[in-house]
């Protein structure tokens, strides 16, 4: 058996289609049927199901593609490990990260780590939580950052910041503007929201219609953008209000304030995540200016939440 079975057998079991898994392996369909044909026999039980649609896993396969996942992140994982402790080798790391990360973590991150470790190599890449975990489980990114929750798994938290729904609201707003004490979710039940598109932050979106589902209402979301930065300004325009990370008070417009809400039902933060079984020199050091830098976001956070808008 040898690692390429693996991935065959892996592709055409995500993919559910020899075909299909044939174009993206770049092999033809007859040889990966073969390949796929020796796997089985020596494993000595049927792994597919074959039929006229695809195929399907049957209850080995299920098993068997749960173990080859593993093997294939750990042979990954450990040919990462060999090229960083090769002092010959440029140091390299790869990291994901959500888009709500974009604008007060990664760029700071990133800063730090190019300023301490000579001709660092970075692949950085914009993620959903989800991808980023089985990135991380595949071996393809060290690094995650992430909105919780993190599904149980090989995937931990290394730092996180404390990131609860807060809500953005237009400066001119007779009712709600003008203080900067926590608001009762109850009040906002018919109001018009703006929200992210959920494309582009599913767990975050998600547990912003929870939170507002705990309230008791379903939120009347008319406007929608792909970042912070798009929410704030439709807000700033006076479209509606909307539910944002209490770290965009730090990017609030002049005519926008950021109040807390009053005991929040749904965790929300931003987390440095990794692989369990990680812990070489290079990925202490990242961890260690995480948790430093969230340290120092969440202190500007809570300054600026006490005045409802971003520090001059």
């Amino acid at each position: 058996m040898e690692l390429r079975h693996l991935r065959y057998f892996v592709t055409i079991a995500e993919l559910e289609s020899f075909t299909l898994a044939s174009r993206q392996l770049f092999i033809a369909q007859p040889p990966l049927s073969i390949q796929v044909k020796q796997l089985e026999d020596e494993v000595g039980v049927a792994l597919l199901d074959r039929h006229r649609r695809g195929v399907r896993l049957t209850a080995a396969g299920k098993i068997f593609l749960k173990e080859a996942k593993e093997i294939l992140a750990h042979a990954e994982r450990a040919k990462l490990a060999v090229r960083r402790s090769d002092a010959s080798v440029t140091p390299s790391l790869a990291i994901g990260f959500v888009p709500s990360s974009g604008y007060l973590v990664l760029p700071r991150l990133i800063k730090n780590l190019r300023s301490l470790v000579e001709d660092l190599q970075l692949e950085v890449t914009e993620m959903s939580t989800a991808e980023q975990v089985g990135s991380i489980e595949a071996g393809y990114i060290q690094f995650g950052l992430a909105r919780t929750p993190i599904p149980k798994g090989e995937t931990i938290i290394a730092a996180r910041l404390n990131d609860p729904f807060c809500v953005a609201i237009p400066k001119d707003d007779p009712e709600l503007a003008g203080s900067a004490d926590p608001l009762d979710m109850g009040v906002l039940s018919k109001r018009v929201f703006v929200s992210y598109a959920r494309r582009n932050s599913p767990v975050f979106f998600d547990q912003g219609i929870a939170l507002c589902t705990d309230a008791g209402f379903s939120p009347d979301i008319r406007y929608t953008a792909s970042s912070v930065y798009g929410v704030m300004d439709l807000v700033a325009a006076g479209l509606g209000i909307a539910l944002v990370p209490a770290s965009a008070v730090l990017l609030a417009r002049a005519q926008v304030e950021v109040r807390p809400i009053i005991e929040p039902t749904r965790e929300a933060s931003l987390a440095l995540i990794q692989h369990r079984g990680e812990n070489d020199d290079l990925l202490r050091m990242v961890s260690g200016m995480a948790t430093s830098l969230f340290k120092e976001l969440a202190m500007s956070i809570q300054n600026a939440l006490r005045s409802g808008s971003s520090p001059a």
